[in-house]
C-alpha cells in the first residue's frame, strides 16, 4: 500500500513558483490565488467567488457553472493539491467524490439557467460524464472589431438613421455628419 504524505500548506508566494502553478494560463492563475486567498481569510473555499474575480461572468448562476469546470480542470487540481500538500491516494478518491457532488450540483443549475447560459453547462457535463475529454479549460473568446475609418461624404448609420460624414478627425472617425432625407 502507499504511503500517503501530507506537508503544511505553502504560502501564495511559494505557489507561484511551482511547475503546476506555472502551468496554468493567466485567468486560471487569478482562480487559484483569489480562491486561496478566501480560503486564508476565511477557511471556506469560494469557487463562484474566484470566478467572479478571474473571468467575466454575466450573472452568478453563470460564475457557478464556470466554477465547476474550472474546478475539473487538471492543472487546476494539481495546483491545489500542491497548496495543500496532498499527494495521497485519498486525494484521487476525494476528487472522485468531488466529481459526482460537481455533476448533481451542475444539472441542478442547469435547470434554474436560463437556455442562453446553457451552452457552456451542458458542456461541462458532457466532459465530467466522459462524454467529450478536455484538459484545459478555454478561456473566453471576445470579438474584437476593427475600427473604421471614414472619409468626408461617407454614409453612416446610427439609430436607424442614415447621416452623411462632413468632418473627420486625423484618425478617420466622424466629428460632424448630416442627416439624409
Amino acid at each position: 500500500m502507499p504511503t500517503a504524505t501530507k506537508t503544511e500548506p505553502l504560502s501564495l508566494s511559494e505557489l507561484t513558483n511551482t511547475p503546476e502553478f506555472n502551468r496554468l494560463t493567466v485567468r486560471q492563475g487569478i482562480w487559484v490565488l483569489v480562491y486561496l486567498a478566501h480560503y486564508l481569510d476565511t477557511e471556506i473555499c469560494d469557487a463562484v467567488a474566484a470566478t467572479q474575480a478571474a473571468y467575466e461572468c454575466a450573472s452568478e448562476e453563470s460564475a457557478r457553472v464556470l466554477s465547476y469546470q474550472i474546478q475539473a480542470s487538471p492543472n487546476i487540481r494539481a495546483t491545489l493539491n500542491r497548496f495543500f500538500g496532498d499527494d495521497s491516494p485519498e486525494i484521487a478518491a476525494r476528487q472522485n467524490l468531488d466529481r459526482e457532488a460537481q455533476i448533481a450540483g451542475l444539472k441542478r443549475a442547469l435547470k434554474k439557467t436560463p437556455p442562453y447560459e446553457q451552452p457552456r453547462g451542458r458542456r461541462l457535463l458532457a466532459e465530467l460524464t466522459g462524454l467529450i475529454n478536455t484538459s484545459e479549460v478555454s478561456e473566453p473568446k471576445t470579438a474584437t472589431v476593427p475600427a473604421q475609418k471614414f472619409s468626408v461624404g461617407d454614409f453612416v448609420m446610427q439609430n436607424n438613421q442614415k447621416y452623411r460624414v462632413t468632418s473627420v478627425d486625423a484618425n478617420g472617425h466622424p466629428l460632424t455628419a448630416e442627416p439624409t432625407p
